[in-house]
């Protein structure tokens, strides 16, 4: 009989969950560990025990057929009880833990082992045995009690008095010892309560032997079996189903995209065991390889039941539970297959990387937690909780080296100061000490703990703003803090009619108590506004406001105490639940946009909103036909821009009285849209990556009115083929390179194919146009609907529709007038193209000297550019004439800052460019030159001139 149990932990030093063997045979594997290059099985078979052990060959072939080497098996007593549970210690002692006692056994090949007993009698109830640092924790739970841990010296078996650590009972255990061999670990298990289900963790110190306070969190309905598999750097742990939590607040982080039956890791690259197939991930968790086991034959063969990497993160292993006997009679339960991982592996693993591959944005799909930005310095902020990163992007140099973190923020903020600020879901609240110019992690400072589940964080001017679920509706002002919040790790629902606490602190006092706190319903989206005065969310669906449904809330907050008003609520739809003038269902985002020295409200769903009132009001957010609801809106100096998803892509409109009038279009789904002086920061998703693109707005270019034709046709109406029409100065360019007319001078109602190229020197954007005429004879108006098909603009692809009329075809001068409706926004991304500035030097009695300076874009951290340097002469000057000399330039963009620095010479002239940046905007920094025997220095300030 095979046994299909797949569930054995691999990850060194783990013990694995202690539970029967499923199917009718008799339990094999109760345990699997692997120290050093060996794996140590607990067997119980047919009224034995034993630890069996397997040498792992480094050298193994690339055929799947290396099997290891079998060490000798060591004997251990199954009467009156067979062994609960075991424990390998890293200099290779096991701890064998029975009903009522331990055992110590020392492998002293070739003879088995010395077996001695460590503690005569222990509690009964022993489920897992976990040994960390000088103590072993006898783990157990059982109604009534819950769970208790009790430590047990290794030296002498004296044992500690029993910790109970969470009242409710446990199941599926797992242990990780932490990182970098540190004396510690975190046990992770599940419990039930009142229906739901919880992840429960709690951890153990091998140097006092003390036991941590279980904290919890409710979690989705599991997948499979009560397993757990912790990630071996502590900040993650899977469950049976796939479901990735983080191990710092156990909610639910990310995805395997099926079961796990076994998890090994190679560094911090997963492979996982999924009935008869072996998947091997990035570090980001995106599949790359997939090796499937025979299942058929007669007998059919067994499946494997656990994987373990080898400690030099070569090969992979493989581990099958075989029940039936051999040639001797005897289970062949270590059966193992090995693979090579990596480069000239195969079978099926040629592409798992090795560990340690850098996670960056530009190659990593997530969901932003939260996005900040940073105009000063043209700096982009994302949240990317899955994988513990704070990415960054720079408009002058783009993406910057990750931040990793440490443990697992849900919200970002940052602030007017350069400050980064990160909210934890237990109610903690920490700053990045260093801010946005070089961030330190993992040296987070704490600013407070508002000990309640953190639903919101918000900057304020100078303030944090903050929303925690469970505490008290009553509000008070200064230090007060209401009734007791719940547990920290709270899970069960709040109910979306609950009021919430929202209290604002200063966080330049560390771990300070609020300023002020205001009880108002539970919101999403919460935003700031400084023109108003406000912090704004929208509450859900039903919520404490009869059934009007979704409303927007406001709180004011005064700016000079953060002192938090009464909440001022909207009421977009009647308490009877009838629609009334709001007929769309309000959504997110909440937009603050200025409005007449006022501020209005746009939100996601087109409405929009007095910011004081709250009032519904009569306009709605302009959007072009087609456009989906609004993503995110930004003020650029007077101009208002609107982030749609339009056909597929990011369109950012500019909106003007009330209508779009020209627009910007980004490849991908768009986030978020921000101002950088004139220039746009758009940040969209494309194909599940966040995409930060750069977008120098500049005006609008249409057709021009009036379209000349030459013919070399007879009669220049009869066929319009391959004409050309362009006009100095309209950047734009229309042809005809084909097009049907019959003798009468009628437009065929086949058309033809229309060509339209906008020109930005040194960028060139393709649409191809096609289309239709209507209309006959010369002097009758033709009318021509374009459509743009697999368009390219500034390297993005599109899709659009556009008219343009024709009023006259003129055969006598061969030309054609008309207007046309099709406007075309042309941008360019600065970083792929150069720029230019001139800055004057100072003037002296040799003349004055000005600086040419051309930088082209950055490659990874190397930039080239150069520099012409001209001196004109003035009057009394005995430079003459006018000297000029062109200097090659190279350097470096620092991976931090941004900024860059680069030097040049030519002849005996010498520059030097340092704090540059940000490059896109213009050169800011310093310059010294040495030429013609004088000496010079400045500093640099300027826009590029394009």
């Amino acid at each position: 009989m095979h046994l299909t149990r797949r569930w054995i932990r691999s990850l060194p030093l783990v013990l694995l969950l202690l539970l029967a063997a499923r199917g009718a045979s008799a339990a094999n594997w109760r345990d699997l560990q692997r120290v050093g290059d060996t794996a140590y099985f607990l067997v119980i078979q047919s009224g034995s025990a034993s630890v069996e052990r397997l040498q792992m060959d480094p050298n193994g072939t690339d055929t799947g057929t290396a099997t290891g080497t079998r060490l000798p098996s060591i004997s251990l007593s199954a009467a009156p009880t067979a062994p609960a549970a075991f424990f390998v210690d890293p200099s290779g002692i096991i701890y064998v833990a029975y009903a009522d006692h331990i055992v110590q056994v020392t492998p002293n090949d070739p003879n088995p082992a010395d077996i001695t007993t460590l503690v005569s009698h222990i509690d009964p109830g022993v489920i897992v045995l976990y040994g960390v640092g000088d103590y072993l924790f006898l783990v157990r739970s059982a109604t009534g009690t819950g769970t208790t841990v009790q430590a047990v010296k290794k030296a002498d078996g004296s044992q500690g008095t029993a910790t109970a650590t969470s009242t409710r009972q446990t199941s599926g255990f797992a242990f990780q010892p932490a990182p970098g061999g540190a004396p510690n670990g975190e046990v992770f298990a599940f419990a039930s309560a009142s229906g739901s289900i919880l992840l429960v963790s709690f951890s153990l110190d091998g140097t006092s032997g003390a036991v941590g306070t279980a904290q919890e969190a409710q979690v989705p309905a599991l997948l499979g079996a009560a397993r757990l598999f912790p990630f071996p750097d502590l900040t993650r742990v899977a469950d049976a189903g796939g479901t990735v939590y983080s191990a710092s607040d156990l909610l639910p982080l990310d995805s395997f995209g099926g079961s796990v039956d076994s998890l090994a890791f190679r560094g911090d690259v997963p492979l996982v065991l999924r009935g008869a197939e072996a998947l091997s991930f990035t570090n980001t968790l995106k599949q790359v390889d997939l090796h499937t086991f025979p299942t058929t034959g007669n007998p059919a063969p067994p499946l494997p039941s656990a994987l373990l990497v080898q400690a030099d993160g070569s090969r992979l292993w493989a581990f099958f539970d075989d029940n039936d006997a051999g040639t001797n009679g005897k289970s062949k339960i270590l059966q193992a297959q090995s693979f090579q991982l990596g480069g000239g592996g195969d079978l099926g693993f040629t592409n798992t990387p090795a560990s340690g591959q850098p996670i960056t944005l530009a190659t990593t799909a997530f969901t932003p937690n939260g996005v900040g930005f940073d105009e000063p310095s043209g700096t982009l902020l994302v949240l990317d909780s899955a994988h513990l990163r704070l990415f960054r992007w720079t408009a002058a140099g783009g993406e910057l080296p990750a931040v990793q973190l440490p443990d697992t923020p849900r919200f970002l903020a940052t602030s007017s100061s350069d400050q980064i600020y990160l909210g934890y879901s237990g109610g903690k609240v920490k700053q990045v000490e260093g801010g946005i110019a070089s961030p330190v992690v993992p040296s987070l400072l704490e600013v407070n703990d508002v000990k309640a589940p953190l639903c919101g964080l918000v900057t304020a001017d100078s303030w944090i703003v903050t929303c925690q679920q469970g505490t008290s509706a009553g509000s008070t002002s200064g230090t007060g803090s209401g009734s007791a919040p719940p547990p920290r790790h709270h899970g069960g629902s709040f109910g979306a009619s609950a009021s919430v606490l929202y209290s604002s602190f200063d966080p330049s006092q560390v771990d300070s108590s609020p300023l002020s706190q205001k009880s108002a319903p539970l919101g999403s989206g919460i935003v700031w506004s400084h023109d108003a005065g406000g912090v704004y969310f929208l509450t859900s669906s039903s919520a404490a406001h009869g059934s009007r449904g979704p409303q927007v809330v406001k709180l004011p907050l005064a700016t000079s105490g953060g002192t938090l008003g009464d909440p001022v609520v909207s009421a977009l739809t009647s308490r009877s639940g009838r629609r009334s003038a709001a007929s769309v269902t309000p959504s997110l985002p909440i937009v603050p946009v200025p409005s007449g020295g006022g501020v209005q409200l746009w939100l996601g769903s087109g409405q929009e909103l007095d910011g004081q009132s709250l009032a519904l009001l009569s306009t709605t957010v302009p959007a072009p036909s087609g456009a989906g609801a609004l993503a995110d809106a930004t003020a650029l100096g007077t101009d208002l821009w609107a982030f749609h998803s339009a056909g597929g892509i990011a369109e950012a409109d500019l909106v003007t009285s009330g209508s779009v009038t020209s627009r910007a279009l980004f490849d991908g789904t768009p986030l978020r849209l921000f101002p950088l002086g004139q220039e746009l920061v758009a940040l969209t998703s494309v194909l599940g990556v966040p995409t930060p693109m750069l977008w120098a707005v500049v005006a609008t270019q249409p057709l021009a009115a009036d379209f000349h034709f030459a013919s070399t046709a007879s009669t220049p109406l009869f066929d319009l083929a391959a004409k050309n029409y362009s006009q100095a100065g309209a950047n734009s360019e229309l042809t005809f390179p084909e097009i049907d007319m019959d003798p009468s001078g009628a437009v065929s109602t086949t058309g033809g194919t229309i060509q339209f190229t906008a020109q930005t020197p040194p960028e060139q954007s393709d649409a191809a146009l096609t289309g239709t005429i209507t209309g006959s004879g010369p002097s009758t108006t033709a009318k021509l609907h374009l459509v743009y098909s697999n368009g390219k603009l500034n390297g993005q692809t599109f899709a659009e529709t556009a008219d343009l009329t024709l009023t006259s075809f003129n055969a006598t001068t061969d030309s054609l007038t008309g207007s046309a409706s099709l406007n075309v926004q042309v941008g360019s991304q600065r970083l792929n193209k150069s720029s230019s500035a001139s800055w004057p030097l100072p003037v002296g009695v040799d003349g004055s000297w000005i600086l040419d300076l051309q930088l082209n874009a950055p490659s990874g951290t190397s930039i080239t550019g150069s520099a012409t340097l001209q001196v004109h002469p003035t009057v009394d000057d005995s430079v003459a004439p006018l000297r000029s000399i062109t200097i090659p330039l190279s350097g470096t963009v620092d991976a931090t800052t941004g900024q860059a620095t680069l030097t040049g010479s030519n002849g005996d002239a010498s520059l030097t460019l340092s704090g540059l940046a940000p490059l896109a905007r213009g050169a800011v920094g310093t310059v010294q030159v040495q030429w013609l025997g004088q000496e010079r220095s400045a500093t640099l300030s300027g826009a590029p001139v394009d």
